[in-house]
């Protein structure tokens, strides 16, 4: 049965026939997942990289409810949505840090300089990001390896930076003039 004009046509008071008004702000409606997939489909296309979008969404996304339950047992305190989506990102880049060198491990370097390399490139680029090392500025090679880096870290097969190849063409090309 065809609807007809009158049942098309708002009432003159809109309001008169609205018993609720409901809004789901996580899952029917947004689709959080989707939009994050796409964006860093867009983003890999830009600039270069080939990631699996899908697994990091779901990684990040898997992060939620252990975020929730650090806020509902007081571990931290009540916290925004983005702000837990920010906890739970940085949270997956530090897994992917210490996957990296749990891998470098296995591969033969020591635990104490794997260690060392990691944490003293982390100190010392947090050092240069919060400014405290006036007039410091990442050296062109390290830029060159970010730059670099860029384009391989979020690949699939980006375990492959570990290999001894890859590992002496990132030499040659950031001492390269």
């Amino acid at each position: 049965m065809a609807a007809s004009p009158s049942d098309i046509l708002a009432p003159a008071d809109p309001h008169s026939s609205v018993n609720a008004l409901v809004f789901d702000v996580f899952g029917t409606v947004v689709d959080w997942r989707g939009s994050i997939i796409r964006e860093g489909q867009l983003l890999g296309k830009r600039k270069g990289i080939d990631v699996d979008w899908v697994a990091f969404a779901d990684a990040w996304r898997g992060g939620y409810q252990p975020a929730m339950q650090r806020v509902r047992s007081g571990q931290i305190p009540w916290t925004n949505i983005d702000g837990l989506n920010r906890l739970i990102l940085n949270d997956l880049i530090l897994k992917i840090i210490r996957e990296a060198m749990e891998k470098a491990i296995r591969r033969g370097v020591s635990e104490a300089a794997a260690r060392d390399f990691i944490l003293g490139h982390l100190n010392v680029e947090l050092a240069i990001l919060f400014d405290q090392l006036p007039g410091v500025r990442m050296s062109d090679a390290a830029n060159k390896a970010v730059e670099r880096a860029k384009k391989e870290i979020f690949a699939p097969d980006w375990k492959k930076v570990f290999e001894r190849d890859a590992i002496a063409e990132n030499i040659r090309m950031i001492t390269s003039v």
